[in-house]
């Protein structure tokens, strides 16, 4: 009977897991059908398939499976950099890791799936919540990468930036990797911009701009983040963190707060957009937001308080 407790509460704990890095999986499985055919299979298959031998390893190399990997990974390196500086003297045995975009590129969306199952089997709701802004800080670029390479402004880009790309791009890249590039450099842009003209001269991905980029399946994304909403109140609630309640009940508030001051950062941005008064809107808003971050983390322990 306590077996099929056990088993059951683990579930129900997966269950919500999955619930709550749901958009991280969306993000995740988009991306690889773009992706895949670009990756370098004798670097992701090994990758992908490491969560597996992680669980069916002894204990020991189990719980150390990622650091063994990346010293592994940091030894190939290495190879490949003195087996360029001097050919004749390899340090593993020349079977270094090509440096190029498109080890990069794949190392990248290797980490975000890896950061992705690691949260589905994780045990604390902190692990989980980790995971899934880690992997949505990784995913988010190709997601956007994406949506770049499918608007009209690509190709606008690789006419003006494809020859100085190519020449120090390490290797031959793809239309998905030149998309990623682009997008790094229109991040760069908009924040220079920001900062030595006051306004930001382009917003690709805010949807009342003009110039923004259609991005595709967006309410299907937003209605997994409720879903992933609900798989946090199942993780600290249901799942039985007793000892979490408070924070749980001031989940919500912190929600609520965190979606009204985003939704003015956005609003304001794109109002204030092409104007000099941009920069100052926005610090204003972000020392507003600092105040009520501090001011909120100072009732914690009254709450405490309180409860005992």
């Amino acid at each position: 009977m306590e077996t099929e407790r056990s088993e059951a509460s683990k579930a129900k704990t997966y269950l919500f897991n999955a619930m709550l890095i749901s958009p991280s999986i969306f993000l995740l499985l988009f991306g690889l059908s773009y992706a895949l055919p670009d990756m370098n299979p004798y670097i992701y298959i090994p990758l992908f398939l490491l969560p597996l031998i992680k669980r069916l390893s002894p204990k020991l190399i189990r719980l150390n499976t990622y650091r063994l990997v990346v010293i592994i990974f940091l030894l190939l390196v290495l190879d490949t950099i003195f087996s360029r500086l001097a050919p004749n003297t390899p340090i593993v045995g020349g079977i270094g890791v090509p440096i190029t975009f498109t080890t990069m590129f794949t190392v990248e969306i290797c980490l975000g799936y890896l950061l992705v199952v690691e949260s589905l089997f994780a045990n604390k709701p902190y692990h989980v919540i980790g995971g899934m802004i880690a992997s949505l800080a990784l995913l988010g670029e190709i997601y956007a990468a994406i949506a770049f390479l499918n608007s009209p402004y690509f190709n606008e880009f690789v006419t003006g930036y494809g020859i100085v790309i190519g020449k120090f791009a390490l290797g031959s890249i793809s239309r998905l990797q030149m998309a990623l590039i682009g997008v790094a450099v229109l991040e760069f842009a908009a924040i220079t911009s920001l900062i030595f003209n006051g306004f930001m001269t382009f917003m690709p991905l805010y949807g009342g701009s003009p110039h923004s980029l259609v991005l595709p399946y967006s309410r299907l994304l937003l209605g997994l983040f409720g879903v992933s909403f609900i798989g946090v109140v199942g993780r600290f609630y249901v799942d039985g963190e007793k000892d979490e309640t408070f924070r749980l009940e001031g989940l919500f508030y912190s929600v609520i707060m965190g979606v009204v001051i985003s939704s003015i950062v956005v609003y304001f941005a794109g109002l204030f957009q092409g104007l000099d008064y941009q920069f100052m809107v926005i610090s204003i808003l972000v020392i507003i937001f600092l105040i009520i971050s501090s001011a909120s983390s100072r009732l914690t322990p009254k709450a405490l308080k309180l409860e005992e």
